[in-house]
């Protein structure tokens, strides 16, 4: 009675006729319809066996997936049999497809796999491939056959892709070697060698040395230049260095160890140095102003400064020309001597080719004539040598001998003004022929002139003797002209006449007289002023008449005289002349 409740139960939940008639003709058992008490699958659940014409698990172990099947829908779980090779697709919906078997099949597209959280491995090692987010770590080696990468295969082989191993470079560092020519320097980029072993630098491009890059070497398009910035010396260090020309057949320079350097020109040396010193082949040449330099003071030099040529001797030492034989100064032509130097033996010395002065083993022989212009001639070697100057005749037989004669001109017709004798110790006198004295100078004492042997005039300590008449054929006095000035001064000592047109109110003074005892005269004429002006003359006049002359009048001129013979104390004056025209 139970079932039957439970039968009266589902018809009152709702079952319908005609789902009751679906149990007409059942054969099941009590036992059977039993099973379905606590069924709580719904209507659509059960109908899922519609169809069914014998066990349920009998007819799914029987029905496999076979070839041609289009797809599987299922959203309970696969849990045995296999899915064959053309079977197609399966879409498990939600569901999760569960097997402990193998998938096997041509490709697997999966959208999203999960496999075992974040890592894929095998039986033995279940973490050979670690997942994370955009990385995969494998733990183990990965074998293949090609390496497609971005749809480039790699064909470097595991040896060359091992040359890697242990390279700490950055992709920047080995960007480094994308070299676009080997054997060229590129800027940025690994220097290379071509395949002969070049390396080529591009104009401009440097091989730099040094920390602060002090070394130098490159092209800049014209030249090539090695240029040391250092504060140090570029230092060529080698055994033995030549320098030649490209082409490797002429020598430029050439320097060995221990040994010369020589310098070439045009593959032909020219200096090349020595134990000695240095040795030149061809001419030594220095440009104006250049200097050949001795000592180390630059004691002696030699040079041309464009216009003159120099043998400079700075030192404090004698300059020495040595020679053991003959030592000449010759013309630049080489045709005419100017100088010679003979080693025991004479000097001599020319002009125009022509030999003038030869010194010989007792003095000098003079060819031609001695002119001490502006100079004096000395005979005697100082005041303790004794020295005559000795004038012989032309020759033997000649009436006269040689003449000493006082020129001031060169035809020979000048007037001697002023010529002095210098007399030490000695007298100075000049004989006659005959053998008397026509002129006699002592020292601290007088002169004396005679004539035919007699006295005519003698200087004395006061004055001069004269023995007969004096007859001058002229008479000259010294003339100054005075400015006018509020005071006019008569030097005395300058001339023996004055003149002076005044201009204003004038005094008048003398200055220098001979010393008393000495009768001295003097003249001084003056122009009045337009408009008369006073004259003030010196204390020590004594004018004739007691009283000084009155001025001119204006314009005119008057002369006046004075006599003094007490060195000035008193002066005697005295009108000459009043309104001279």
């Amino acid at each position: 009675m139970t079932k039957a409740r439970d039968l009266a139960d589902y018809i009152a939940t709702g079952v319908s006729g005609t789902e009751l008639d679906i149990l007409d003709g059942l054969t099941t058992t009590t036992a059977e319809l039993n099973i379905l008490d606590g069924v709580t699958a719904t209507t659509a659940e059960l109908n899922y066996t519609d169809g069914v014409t014998s066990a349920i698990q009998t007819q799914l172990n029987t029905k496999g997936v076979t070839a041609g099947s289009s797809s599987i829908v299922t959203t309970g779980a696969l849990n045995s049999g296999s899915i064959t090779s053309g079977f197609g697709n399966i879409d498990s919906g939600a569901s999760t497809i569960t097997t402990t078997g193998l998938i096997s099949g041509g490709s697997l597209d999966i959208d999203n796999v999960l496999i075992n959280g974040t890592t894929i491995g095998h039986t033995d090692d279940t973490d050979l491939i670690t997942l994370a987010n955009g990385l995969v770590t494998v733990a183990g080696e990965v074998s293949m056959t090609t390496l497609d990468i971005g749809g480039t295969n790699v064909t470097s082989t595991a040896a060359e892709l091992n040359i890697l191993d242990g390279v700490t470079s950055t992709a920047a560092e080995l960007n480094y070697n994308d070299i676009t020519t080997l054997g060229t320097v590129q800027a940025s980029k690994v220097v290379t060698a071509d395949a002969n072993g070049d390396v080529t630098f591009p104009d401009n491009d440097k091989a730099i040395f040094g920390a602060g890059s002090d070394l130098q070497i490159y092209h800049d398009g014209s030249d090539s230049i090695i240029s040391d910035q250092g504060t140090g010396d570029l230092q060529l260090r080698v055994n033995n260095l030549r320098v030649l020309n490209d082409s490797g057949d002429e020598n430029l320079i050439h320097a060995d160890r221990n040994s010369a350097v020589r310098l070439y020109f045009d593959n032909a040396l020219k200096v090349e140095t020595t134990s000695y010193g240095t040795l030149f082949t061809g001419n030594s040449k220095w440009v104006d102003n250049g200097k050949a330099t001795f000592g180390t003071g630059d004691d002696l030099q030699i040079y041309h400064d464009g216009s003159h040529s120099y043998i400079d001797d700075a030192a404090t030492g004698n300059l020495r020309l040595r020679g053991d034989g003959l030592v000449q100064i010759l013309s630049y032509s080489d045709n005419e001597t100017m100088a010679y130097f003979q080693k025991n033996g004479a000097v001599g010395l020319y002009h125009d080719n022509a030999e003038k002065i030869t010194t010989t083993a007792t003095g000098i022989n003079v060819t031609g004539n001695v002119n001490a212009s502006g100079g004096n001639l000395y005979v005697g070697a100082d005041d303790s040598v004794a020295g005559n100057l000795i004038l012989y005749g032309a020759g033997a037989g000649t009436a006269e001998g040689a003449e000493i004669r006082l020129h001031t001109s060169a035809d020979h017709d000048g007037v001697i003004d002023l010529w002095t004798i210098d007399i030490n110790g000695d007298d100075l006198r000049m004989f006659t022929s005959a053998g008397d004295v026509a002129f006699l100078a002592e020292p601290d004492g007088g002169v004396t002139l005679k004539y035919n042997n007699a006295t005519k005039f003698a200087t004395t300590a006061t004055g001069a003797t004269i023995t007969g008449a004096v007859k001058p054929t002229t008479y000259q006095e010294t003339y100054i002209a005075k400015s006018a000035a509020s005071t006019v001064t008569c030097d005395l000592a300058t001339g023996t006449h004055f003149s002076v047109t005044v201009s204003a109110n004038t005094t008048f003074a003398f200055t220098n007289p001979p010393s008393s005892g000495t009768s001295y005269s003097f003249t001084l004429i003056i122009t009045q002023h337009s408009t008369a002006v006073t004259l003030t003359w010196p204390s020590t006049v004594d004018w004739a008449g007691g009283a000084a002359p009155d001025p001119a009048g204006n314009n005119e001129v008057q002369a006046y005289g004075f006599i003094t013979r007490d060195g000035g104390t008193t002066y005697y004056g005295f009108l000459g002349g009043t309104a001279i025209a």
